[in-house]
């Protein structure tokens, strides 16, 4: 196998792997300004004018997938963070829960597999 592809793979592991930690983080930080307004440490101005100046710190965006591939790199990353799912009470990740983790939309994930999967077929012949 080419080295270049390895390498290129193992950079778009690492992407996706930093992308679903500053996500985690981002839904962490806006949990954290829910929880302050709620216990009134914060006024809802506050609250509205923190997410405006620092909406990097809180803003979930989502982007599209360039290669369908992808899509098979994400599920390698959440096979691998599953057990810590598991050892902090978390057994079962929708996919939504996966797309945000992502920031990639769940249908473009399920198109994605569903395009790999055809491929396959069509490449060994199987109906």
């Amino acid at each position: 196998m080419d080295e270049r592809f390895l390498i290129e793979n193992e950079d778009k592991k690492e992407e996706l792997f930093l992308i679903a930690i500053k996500n985690l983080i981002r839904k962490n930080n806006y949990s954290n300004l829910i929880i302050q307004k709620i216990e009134g440490k914060i006024t809802k101005k506050q609250f509205d004018e923190e997410l405006k100046n620092n909406s990097k710190k809180y803003t979930i965006e989502q982007f599209k997938l360039k290669d369908p591939t992808d899509a098979t790199f994400i599920i390698e990353i959440y096979r691998k963070l599953e057990k810590f799912f598991k050892d902090i009470g978390k057994e079962d990740i929708s996919l939504d829960e996966i797309s945000e983790m992502f920031s990639v939309k769940s249908e473009q994930i399920i198109e994605s597999v569903k395009f790999l999967k055809s491929n396959i077929k069509k490449q060994f012949n199987i109906t």
